[in-house]
Order: C-alpha cells, then sequence, then structure tokens
C-alpha cells in the first residue's frame, strides 16, 4: 500500500500527522514524503507498532519519543533518550496537534 493510501485510509490519521510534523522539525528536514513513509513504515505514531528494532505498541506521546529515538535517531533498543529529549520531543508533537 502506498502512502498516501494509508494515510487516507488509517484511523490514525491525525497522528501520523502530528508525527510526521514532530519528526520533520526535529530533524530539520522539509522532505514530508520521506518523513512520512518512514514515520508509518517504522509505526512512529500514536496507535502504530514501532518496529523493527524493539516492537513495542505506541499508546502515548512518550512511548513515541522512546520509539523514534530507538527506531530513527540510535537505531538499539539498549540507549534511552535524555529526560531534555523527551521533553523536547513532547513539546514539538503538543505544537503539531495545535497547528494541524
Amino acid at each position: 500500500m502506498d502512502t498516501l493510501s494509508y494515510i487516507k485510509e488509517s484511523p490514525y490519521i491525525k497522528e501520523v500527522q502530528y508525527s510526521v510534523y514532530t519528526i520533520s522539525k526535529i530533524e530539520s528536514n522539509d522532505n514530508i514524503d520521506a518523513i512520512e513513509t518512514d514515520v508509518i513504515e517504522k509505526g512512529l505514531f500514536i496507535g502504530g507498532i514501532a518496529n523493527p528494532i524493539r516492537v513495542q505498541k505506541v499508546d502515548s506521546i512518550n512511548d513515541l519519543a522512546y520509539a523514534y529515538y530507538r527506531e530513527s535517531l540510535v537505531g538499539n533498543t539498549f540507549d534511552l533518550p535524555t529526560r531534555d529529549f523527551v521533553n523536547m520531543f513532547k513539546a514539538v508533537y503538543e505544537q503539531a496537534v495545535k497547528k494541524i
């Protein structure tokens, strides 16, 4: 299934959009298509299942921050993000909720 079809059919459409916004801001990356594909493929949205490094259900912003850190930044399941990183991630995500 292509990304646009997934977005249109997903019950998590807003959560995917919030994640894409957040990650694009954190990475200072405006390649939204690539980020969107990565978010969907890795399950990096609330309601998703983060994979392939650490298969975990993403039920909260906190879970999402941890999953993003492990899946996209460090690439392993053992490193934990700092409290500052999690707080920054949450702040940007909450900004997305207000804007989108």
